[in-house]
């Protein structure tokens, strides 16, 4: 074979071989911008090999997304229950002193009318029970978050009723007389604004 004709057989192979690596790296590129655009469809970039890999997989993912937000949930529900429950109630309505002594450790009541109750004894049927909470200084409805407690010193009992007394920060102590309603407030006892829904208020009358 002549020296010309080796030279041109091996300048066309040199240009095949040009010509596979260019189809070889344009083939690259295309599959790449193929794996981009499905990555950017949302698919996940590792795919599971089997159906159990699949589920331990996803699994894993819903935990890691569920499990959080379950927990702020609790977490905030936790507060608010905590707040509600275990503010400590010693306003401005004055020390107040135990009535267990005078009450025992619970209270039953039972209805007279649509606003009163009387106290009864736990022998006897009643409508609604409290029980006497040292940190709040005054007996409790766990059911309604309403607190009682008895003045000794004026002998009139003072109601705390959840959705009105918290509207007065620390005060928000009601009583109850001929007159009608009174709320401590800052600026001391005051006639029971008519703003206030009264279908919730009740007194304890002596029998």
């Amino acid at each position: 074979m002549s020296k010309k004709k080796k030279k041109k057989n091996r300048i066309a192979k040199d240009k095949s071989n040009e010509n596979t690596k260019v189809t070889l790296h344009k083939r690259s590129e295309f599959e790449s911008k193929s794996n981009d655009k499905s990555n950017s469809r949302g698919e996940p970039l590792y795919k599971p090999k089997s159906i159990g890999e699949a589920i331990v997989v996803y699994t894993c993912i819903a935990i890691l997304t569920v499990f959080p937000l379950i927990l702020i949930i609790v977490c905030v529900g936790l507060a608010i229950y905590t707040a509600i429950t275990d503010v400590d109630r010693t306003a401005p309505a004055g020390k107040r002193q135990s009535n267990v002594e005078l009450y025992g450790e619970t209270i039953y009541l039972k209805k007279v009318d649509d606003d009163s109750y009387r106290i009864v004894s736990e022998k006897d049927d009643y409508d609604r029970e409290f029980v006497w909470k040292e940190k709040a200084h005054s007996y409790c409805d766990r059911h309604s978050y309403n607190y009682i407690w008895y003045d000794k010193d004026s002998k009139e009992w003072m109601y705390w009723i959840y959705t009105i007394s918290d509207d007065y920060s620390i005060y928000g102590w009601m009583k109850y007389d001929e007159n009608g309603w009174t709320i401590e407030t800052k600026d001391g006892w005051k006639k029971l604004p008519e703003k206030h829904n009264r279908e919730r208020l009740w007194y304890i009358v002596e029998m």
